[in-house]
C-alpha cells in the first residue's frame, strides 16, 4: 500500500479506481485497519485497483478536500470522484463486500 500526501494524493486519485486509507499514528483504530487493510491486498481479489494511505497530519490539504473529520476513514474514488466512504474500523469481510459492490 502506497502513501500518498498532498503533493501525490491528486494524480494518484484522479486517472484510475482506489481505495484509500486516511490514518494518524497515534490512532489505534487506524492500526487495526491498516491490518485489514493489508489482508484485503494480500488476497490477491482486486488487483485491478489501487490502494493508498494518507497520514492525516502530513497531508492537511488532502484530508480537508475529502472533509476527513473521524479517523480511520476509508474512501473509495473512482477516476477522481468519492463513490463511497467508511468511518471506523470495519471487518475484513465488510470491506471486502463494499468493494465489489462499488468496483465490480
Amino acid at each position: 500500500m502506497n502513501e500518498l500526501d498532498d503533493m501525490t494524493y491528486l494524480k494518484a486519485v484522479t486517472n484510475g479506481r482506489c481505495v484509500v486509507d486516511f490514518y494518524a499514528t497515534w490512532c489505534n483504530p487506524c492500526k487495526v485497519m491498516s491490518e485489514t487493510m493489508k489482508d484485503v491486498i494480500n488476497s490477491n481479489k482486486f488487483k485491478h485497483l489501487s490502494f493508498y494511505k494518507i497520514n492525516v497530519e502530513k497531508s492537511p490539504e488532502a484530508t480537508r478536500e475529502l472533509g476527513i473529520r473521524s479517523l480511520p476513514t476509508i474512501v473509495f474514488i473512482d477516476k477522481g470522484n468519492e463513490v463511497y466512504r467508511c468511518t471506523g474500523t470495519i471487518p475484513k469481510s465488510m470491506l471486502e463486500e463494499k468493494i465489489k459492490e462499488f468496483f465490480n
